[in-house]
Formats: C-alpha cells, structure tokens, sequence
C-alpha cells in the first residue's frame, strides 16, 4: 500500500479546507456538535487537535477527508463526553 503525500500541517489543511467549504469556526463547532470556544483553540493553534475532534470530524466529514486532512498529525487523548456541546 502506497502512502499519499500531503502538503502542510493538519491544522493548515484543516484552514484551508475550511476556508473551501466558506466554514467558520462556529459553523464548524455545530456541525461537529462540540463547543465553538473548543473548535475554536484548536482552530488557532491554541491546543493541539485531539483525537475527540478526529473522530467527531471523521463521523460528520467522512473517514477518507479525516484520513487526509488529519495524517501525521499529532493528537491528545480526551473523552468525547469532556468537550460535547
């Protein structure tokens, strides 16, 4: 199986990604069902992108889109219950 290559950082994909959909951070936050204030650090780089939002984002986006947007990203245990809107 071959890896493919894909540019920038997770969050600067995540930005860009984004920014194609003409999402804001809010919008994000409710579609994801979690709280705009949490999408929101982690959105500006204020807290690293845990594997909660992944799996939120994977659920709502599709698993290919996460798989893409989200790999060689680094991520932080948390419950999914600790950060529900």
């Amino acid at each position: 199986m071959t890896e493919e290559k894909v540019d920038g950082t997770p969050l600067e994909r995540l930005a860009g990604w984004m920014a194609e959909q003409e999402l804001s951070n809010p919008g994000l936050a409710e579609h994801l069902g979690l709280h705009r204030s949490y999408v929101y650090m982690i959105a500006q780089g204020q807290r690293p992108i845990t594997n909660t939002f992944r799996w939120r984002f994977a659920e709502v986006f599709g698993h290919e889109l996460a798989q893409t947007m989200f790999a060689n990203g680094a991520t932080e245990e948390e419950t999914p219950e600790a950060v529900a809107a």
